[in-house]
């Protein structure tokens, strides 16, 4: 289970940047939503890319 430590983080911290962005939004507060946007991308992307590149040794680790 090792193998998908790291994209299983970066579904967290996305989520928890997710509900900063829908506050932000609902407060009003524009000046943080381009920067919170973009290190939402970021964290996606750095979890999707680990989580193709790991998921052959996880199904055949759960062989």
């Amino acid at each position: 289970m090792r193998h998908l430590a790291l994209p299983f983080y970066c579904t967290i911290i996305v989520g928890l940047l997710l509900a900063l962005l829908v506050r932000a939004i609902y407060i009003d507060a524009a000046s943080i939503l381009l920067p919170v946007g973009g290190v939402i991308a970021y964290f996606t992307w750095c979890g999707v890319g680990d989580l193709v590149q790991s998921w052959p040794a996880f199904r055949e680790q759960m062989r």
